[in-house]
């Protein structure tokens, strides 16, 4: 690997304006959702837990690169824990929002895409924590082919399996969706619809952000380049989590301002 790139730098302020974007939207679903069950709670409040973990480990990652004057020195020379494993925190929480949108599946009704994609989420996590191991035993992977070449192997494999799960997770869930605005009736139609359209966007951009990480990696291999758009892509995944949190009290609203309900023909409740 090369020398730290600015673009590291810049990857970690972004992570950190969007990590406070993430505080501010958990402050207030705690404030607007107090009668929510605890096992959602918890969620949330892991998933903030681990990105704080991840903020504190980029800062000292930073400190340690620029304080002690680490730049122009190749990484495998200058490291730190901190950079090695600042990945893992993220990746969990990933994994966790990954699996909020599963578990969303499984309450529509499409419990067995819902395993498939349960399973290529935690494969995308697993892959990462194996080729940070990887990575910590032989720090100078871009030297040894044979590590570079299970570098290569390990980075591909854990960005295909986030593309179809996340793809997957967006087709399956407008594909719900759309059976349900079906079997729907009145204004609950139009919630049901800005529900797809929300579910389309973020889906859209977690799959674009996947792409782009790759043409990164493809094109910079030996950069700390696709470190820093990772720490900040990361970020969209609980902000895109707590955004759908907090945004059930509109949905509500214009669902029940006549006193209209929503007909699911499974019979079962929307998550």
């Amino acid at each position: 690997m090369s020398e730290l790139s600015p673009v590291y730098f810049g990857g970690a302020i972004a992570s950190t304006l969007l990590y406070g974007v993430a505080l501010g939207q958990a402050c207030r679903y705690y404030q607007a959702f107090p009668k929510d069950g605890l096992g959602l709670k918890t969620v949330v409040a892991t998933c903030i837990l681990l990105e704080t973990l991840t903020q504190f480990m980029l800062t000292h990652a930073l400190w340690f690169f620029f304080i002690l004057k680490c730049e122009g020195l190749p990484l495998p020379l200058c490291t730190v824990w901190s950079y090695m494993f600042s990945n893992v925190p993220s990746g969990l929480v990933v994994a966790i929002v990954q699996c909020f949108y599963i578990q969303s599946l499984w309450c529509l009704g499409q419990k067995i895409f819902a395993c498939i994609l349960a399973v290529g989420s935690i494969f995308e996590f697993m892959v990462g924590i194996v080729y940070l191991i990887v990575a910590y035993t032989n720090p100078s992977l871009d030297v040894a082919k044979g590590s570079a070449l299970v570098h290569e192997v390990l980075v591909y494999a854990a960005i295909a399996a986030s593309i179809l799960t996340d793809a997957g997770i967006t087709i399956m869930m407008c594909r719900a969706l759309l059976q349900g605005r079906q079997d729907s009736l009145g204004k609950s139609r139009s919630v049901i619809t800005v529900i797809i359209t929300w579910t389309l966007a973020t889906g859209v951009l977690f799959t674009l952000s996947a792409l782009v990480y790759t043409i990164i990696v493809i094109t910079l291999p030996t950069s700390s380049i696709p470190n820093g758009f990772y720490f900040a892509a990361a970020k969209l995944y609980v902000n895109s989590m707590l955004a759908s949190l907090n945004n059930r009290e509109n949905l509500r609203d214009k669902l029940y301002s006549d006193g209209v309900s929503v007909y699911w023909k499974s019979g079962e409740r929307p998550p």
